[in-house]
C-alpha cells in the first residue's frame, strides 16, 4: 500500500513537472510568435515608407507682376469690382477653390509619381484659398494699384498649411511622413490666376 502511494506521489510530480514544462514552452512559443509577426510588420512599414521619396517642384517661373495705373478714387473702384467680377472673388476678396483643381493652380512637387496636392487632397483631404491683394502705390508721380495673391493651402486632417504669394514660395517643414533627406515640402504658384488677371488688365480694362 504504501508503495502504491509512492508511486501515485511520484507520478503525480511527473505529470506536474511535465505539464510545467508543456506550458513553459507554448508560453516561449507564444512570445516568439508575437516578436516574429512584430518585427515583419516594423520591417513591411519601413520598406513601404523608405520606397515613398519626395520630389520639390521645378517651379523656375517668373512671378508676373500685375500693375494698372489710374487717375482717381472712383476709377480705382471701378477698376478693383471689374476685376472681382471677371475673376469670381468674393466680397471677402477669396476664392474658394475645389479640391480636384487645386493643383491646377499651385505646385508642391511629386511624392512618387503623383501629384504631390493630389497625394494631400487623396489621403488627408485639403483645401486651397486664394486672396486677392490690392495695393496702392505711387510710380513717376503716376497713382498705381498693385495686384497680388496670397495662398493658403491646407491639409484638413493633419492641420498643415502652406502660405505663399505670388512672389515668394513656402518651404514647410513637415513631421516625418517619408523617409528620406528632406523633410521640407515647397509650395508655390502655378501663376495660373496671375495670368488670367494680366489678359484682363491688358485687354479687358482700359483707363
Amino acid at each position: 500500500m504504501i508503495s502504491k502511494v509512492i508511486i501515485s506521489h511520484y507520478e503525480n510530480e511527473m505529470f506536474s513537472t511535465i505539464f510545467d514544462y508543456i506550458n513553459v514552452c507554448k508560453f516561449r512559443m507564444k512570445n516568439l510568435l508575437v516578436l516574429s509577426l512584430s518585427f515583419f510588420i516594423l520591417t513591411s512599414c519601413e520598406v513601404s515608407q523608405s520606397e515613398n521619396v519626395y520630389i520639390p517642384p521645378n517651379n523656375k517661373i517668373k512671378p508676373i507682376e500685375n500693375l494698372i495705373y489710374y487717375t482717381d478714387v472712383n476709377s480705382l473702384e471701378i477698376i478693383k469690382t471689374k476685376i472681382k467680377e471677371i475673376l469670381m472673388i468674393n466680397q471677402n476678396n477669396i476664392i474658394m477653390i475645389e479640391p480636384e483643381e487645386i493643383s491646377s493652380f499651385i505646385d508642391c512637387g511629386y511624392m512618387n509619381n503623383e501629384i504631390y496636392v493630389d497625394y494631400i487632397n487623396r489621403i488627408f483631404n485639403s483645401s486651397l484659398t486664394i486672396k486677392i491683394i490690392f495695393l496702392d502705390q505711387k510710380l513717376d508721380d503716376r497713382k498705381a494699384l498693385y495686384i497680388d495673391f496670397d495662398y493658403i493651402f491646407k491639409s484638413k486632417e493633419t492641420g498643415t498649411t502652406w502660405r505663399f504669394s505670388t512672389k515668394k514660395s513656402k518651404d514647410l517643414l513637415v513631421g516625418n511622413p517619408v523617409y528620406d533627406d528632406n523633410p521640407y515640402r515647397a509650395c508655390s504658384s502655378k501663376q495660373k490666376i496671375e495670368t488670367k488677371l494680366k489678359n484682363v488688365l491688358e485687354y479687358q480694362l482700359k483707363f
